[in-house]
């Protein structure tokens, strides 16, 4: 017999021999050091002595796809695993189940790659002082660990030390599953993941930013993205790809709105029937008429349930479910959708509405409610074929919907501008037939388009009409009309079948040439008050009209705010564009600064070519093939191009145009040594290091004075904060750094205010020139005002709070503008391009060099003293939302406020401009605004008027809430032994997944939510 070291062959290579043992037992060391490594990390107690070498975070990134899937059998461990947790029963399932049969049976958990692998994090070995070359990853889901070069014992491939327990034990005893995901194993005054060290600077002096559980967040209302800095000066990153979260230009590229993208439709619609638009939304008709849809659900136009709203994220589809009274699901023949409201057309001629209703009754449904949630039955319409529903607008309370009949009869609802007087909660016959027949004999309508208040119609013979108060005209000067569409304003494009194409009324030299790309135009008279309008087609380039094309369609798409685009598609399939260079899909090249752009009538798509556009680099037209285009879309609209195979482009929303890979769904490293950052929308973030040095990553550079910056600094988007105009160095000296529409703004260390702007910013509706330079463009950081103690800045106005004086420039007056002369209690009015001093601020009283925070945005105010009680007010403190309504800064003790101490802090949210959490020295949290933001459970969008105390569950004494965070769609809290909790809108998957919600359920990782919860993936 062969003896090896004593041992018999028997021995080693028996059932449960001394080999297998031996495995086993050096299996489950390696693995509870491991485990007890990453114990002792969560429960920081040995943090303190690990020094410099342990600055990185446990979790190192998301686990590869491939690594999971090229071991024997960890797919079926991990999900099985999984199923236990959730469900706290063991599976019935057999652990010595073949590796294919264990795979197939729980591969459900992780069948969505990667979606499955997002909860296994690697961990650093070098972090938690592992002096190991293998590779573990730890399950967020429950906490548990796993060795991704495992051991195979009695045949089975394990990779746990659980599995490697039961399958050497022969049974299998339940693992102790952590109660939350990698936040702790639930033991009494367990401090968790993060690093506390650092509570002293090099120095000897505090560190300011240093907190007992870790680290803190950073966020904007106006950014879907969230910033976790960490007592050593980490920063981390995780939210919507952008320059803010430091990404490529080839990442940005890849996910640009900038670009045509070829839509990607659910495998449930591959052969949809029929398309439909809204604004940012797509409606989709499949073979049983019944309706998807997904996009933007901004005043619930797209009629989800609650459930339903909880797990949508926008970027894939869901079916809608669209029921008549008796609960069957109705069959859709037609879909449309204005700005926030949309009309469901049934196959038995029904029409049900949803979304934002008026004070008018615009839904036609007997109801003003504000928002309408559920798909409701119109009422007074008739039972006949209908033609078109158009809406007047979208945000003003005078709405009219109008609809067209077949037979030419039109019904009309809300705030009539047809032949009615008077508003209409229900449709009610608005011009008939006999109507028409009495003004043009044997005549009828056949297309409408409508504006605020009038109703351009199109007759059977071709003629234009031109109905509004109370009087019907026939336009002399246009006949044989094609279409007629409004694009904005009062404007009109009317096309007729000669191929000639006019723009009608409400125009000028600017907004033709801004928006249509033309220039040198004359505007002709016609008869009555309206005198204006032009014949595009003398002003087309030679380019369009080679081989006798001519534009058969144009359709007008935009942003809105900063101008709007021409999409011209030719007869041969050619597309051109003019105006707005970012809605025509023509490409952008990031850091070239090349936002709002102006296009003259180009080619955008045919030819393989891109004519007329100056300044735009690496320009680019993919994947039109087909020679026939189609075009969807309209004002404020998503454009759709769909070729005649059926492929549908799209261009300007990355929500439809690339899924969940707009997405950075891990922690992303975005700098080391940071000592204060901040955020303005998701694609400008700067920071400071901890000597003072300013960094910062934007969009567009020339807002912030590109003499001023150095170059992109390598592997980094950001740029370093130099020289001003006066060439002192600002090296070193940088305190705070402020962003608004189009300037930036630096206070230093010697408390000096320094601007730099691109000067004018070229839109119709705002105006961002500022800078209190009187608009002109800084090339470098300009000085402006000594003795800064707060700037508060919103959309192009901007406020700055000396020792002494308060001084604003832009714009401080009406809604939309920026800064309300109402929410500062200014006694001015109108804008400003230099400073100037608020010389009444009519708030007597208020102390200005105690003021901790002052936040500004549309035409509200907040300000919070050093003593804990606040000032309120502005336009939207009116409807006493606020809880005081007034219409001017006011003081609010926190008495008043019914709070039960001082306020500490406060924070915004943008779900809605009136939702508003406070922070007492208590620990207490109060929320006013509407309830679905706050927390409660209700999802309501009733308000609550009063600050009102918020409950999170399992609220204690030894763990008070100690952080507040409010971010573009939900807010954040942190408590004193580090958990965070959060409750809102999750779409982009900032809050994670959160305790609770099971693997198996639909969207879970971006499932809002309705009440504060635990979210361990902001805890890591």
């Amino acid at each position: 017999m062969l003896i090896l070291a004593g041992v018999s062959i028997n021995a080693i290579i028996g059932d449960d021999g001394i080999i297998s043992r031996t495995q086993y037992s050096t299996f489950l060391s390696e693995m509870t050091a491991v485990e007890e490594a990453v114990q002792m990390w969560k429960a920081g107690e040995v943090i303190g002595q690990m020094g410099e070498d342990t600055k990185a975070i446990p979790a190192n990134g998301l686990c590869a796809v491939n690594d999971l899937t090229s071991t024997n059998r960890l797919v079926g461990e991990v999900g099985y695993y999984r199923i236990w947790s959730m469900t706290e029963k063991e599976p019935t399932t057999s652990i010595f189940s073949s590796s294919n049969e264990l795979n197939s049976e729980f591969e459900s958990e992780m069948i969505f790659f990667p979606a499955g692998v997002q909860d296994l994090y690697y961990l650093n070995n070098e972090a938690l002082g592992i002096k190991s070359d293998k590779t573990y990853v730890i399950d967020a889901a429950n906490g548990m660990i796993y060795s991704l070069k495992g051991i195979t014992l009695k045949g089975v491939s394990c990779y746990s030390s659980n599995m490697a327990t039961s399958v050497m034990s022969g049974t299998s005893n339940a693992p102790v599953f952590a109660e939350s995901e990698v936040s702790g194993t639930g033991i009494e005054d367990e401090k968790l993941a993060g690093n506390v060290q650092d509570e002293f600077l090099e120095n000897g002096n505090k560190n300011p930013n240093y907190n007992p559980y870790g680290f803190k967040f950073i966020s904007s209302i106006k950014s879907n993205n969230i910033y976790k800095l960490y007592n050593n000066g980490d920063l981390y990153g995780k939210g919507v790809k952008s320059t803010a979260l430091n990404c490529t230009p080839e990442e940005l590229r890849n996910i640009s709105q900038y670009n045509w993208n070829k839509l990607s439709i659910s495998s449930e619609l591959d052969k949809y029937k029929k398309i439909f638009l809204a604004r940012l939304a797509i409606f989709m008709i499949d073979q049983n008429d019944e309706v998807w849809a997904y996009g933007n659900n901004s005043n619930d136009k797209l009629g989800l349930t609650s459930e339903q709203k909880k797990e949508f994220t926008g970027r894939e589809p869901i079916k809608l479910d669209l029921k008549d009274s008796e609960g069957n699901m109705l069959k859709i023949d037609s879909i449309y959708g204005d700005g926030e409201v949309t009309f469901f057309v049934t196959t038995d001629n029904k029409v049900y509405g949803v979304g934002r209703n008026t004070t008018s009754g615009s839904l036609g449904i007997n109801s003003n409610e504000n928002i309408i949630s559920d798909f409701t039955i119109t009422q007074g319409l008739p039972n006949k074929k209908i033609k078109k529903i158009s809406c007047s607008g979208v945000y003003g309370d005078n709405e009219t919907t109008v609809v067209l009949f077949e037979d030419g009869d039109i019904y009309e609802a809300g705030y009539s501008i047809g032949l009615q007087t008077k508003n209409n909660l229900t449709f009610v016959k608005s011009i008939t037939k006999e109507d028409i027949v009495n003004k043009f004999p044997s005549r009828k309508i056949v297309d409408i388009a409508i504006s605020s208040n009038t109703i351009m119609a199109i007759l059977d013979n071709k003629d234009l009409i031109m109905i509004r108060n109370n009087n019907i005209e026939k336009l002399e000067d246009f006949s044989n009309i094609k279409y007629v569409q409004k694009i904005y304003a009062s404007s009109w494009i009317i096309i007729d079948n000669n191929q000639n194409i006019y723009l009608y009324e409400g125009l000028s030299n600017y907004t033709i040439e801004r928006d249509f790309g033309l220039e040198n135009i004359e505007l002709k008279d016609i008869s009555g008050s309206y005198k204006t309008y032009i014949k595009l087609n003398d002003y087309f380039p030679t380019d369009m009209k080679i081989n006798n094309d001519y534009v058969k369609d144009v359709r007008c798409t935009a942003s809105g705010s900063t101008g709007f685009c021409m999409v011209y598609i030719m007869n041969s399939g050619r597309v051109f564009a003019s105006g707005q260079a970012e809605n025509a899909g023509v490409g952008f090249d990031y850091y070239n600064n090349m936002l709002n752009h102006r296009l003259m009538i180009s080619c955008i798509i045919g030819d393989n070519k891109v004519n007329g556009i100056s300044n735009l680099n690496n320009v680019k037209i993919n994947g039109f093939t087909s020679n026939k285009v189609f075009y969807t879309g309209d004002k404020f609209f998503n454009p759709l191009l769909i070729s005649e195979s059926g492929d549908i482009y799209t261009t300007g929303n990355t929500n439809l145009m690339y899924g969940n890979d707009i997405l950075e769904k891990s922690w992303k490293k975005i700098a080391a040594n940071v000592k204060e950052c901040w955020i303005n929308g998701d694609d400008n973030i700067g920071y400071i290091d901890r000597e003072n040095n300013g960094y910062v990553a934007l969009s567009n550079f020339e807002h912030f004075g590109v003499e001023s910056l150095s170059e992109v600094m390598p592997n980094t988007c950001f740029r370093k904060i130099i020289n001003t105009a006066n060439e002192k160095n600002l090296e070193g000296k940088v305190k705070k750094i402020v962003f608004d529409s189009g300037s930036s703004w630096v206070i230093t260390t010697d408390n000096e205010l320094y601007v730099g702007s691109v000067g004018k910013y070229d839109s119709s509706w705002v105006n961002s020139a500022y800078n209190g330079l009187g608009g002109e463009k800084l090339t470098k950081l300009t000085k402006v005002i000594d003795n800064v103690q707060h700037v508060a800045s919103y959309f192009g106005g901007v406020i700055v709070v000396t020792n002494d004086k308060t001084y604003y420039t832009g714009a401080l007056y009406g809604q939309g503008t920026g800064l309300n002369k109402n929410s500062i209690g200014a006694t001015v009015s109108g804008n400003s391009v230099y400073f100037e001093n608020i010389t009444n601020f009519n708030i007597s009283g208020l102390d200005i060099p105690k003021i901790k925070k002052w936040k500004h945005r549309w035409e509200e105010s907040a300000v919070l003293l050093e003593d804990g009680n606040m000032w309120f007010g502005g336009y939207r403190s009116s409807r006493n939302t606020l809880g005081f309504g007034k219409n001017i800064l006011s003081y609010c003790s926190w008495e008043e406020l019914g709070l039960d101490g001082p306020v500490v802090d406060f924070a915004e949210c943008n779900e809605s401009y009136d939702s508003y959490i406070v922070l007492t020295d208590k620990g207490s949290l109060y929320g006013t605004g509407p309830r679905k933001i706050l927390g409660d459970g209700s999802g309501s969008n009733d308000s609550l008027s009063m600050f009102t105390k918020l409950n999170l569950p399992n609220e204690d004494n030894s763990s008070k809430i100690i952080a507040i965070n409010g971010l573009a769609n939900s807010y954040v809290a942190t408590r004193s032994d580090g958990s965070v909790w959060g409750t809102g809108n999750n779409t982009y998957g900032i809050l994670g997944r959160w305790i609770g919600i099971g693997r198996g359920e639909s969207n879970s990782r971006y499932k809002t939510a309705l009440n504060w919860v635990e979210c361990p993936e902001l805890e890591i």
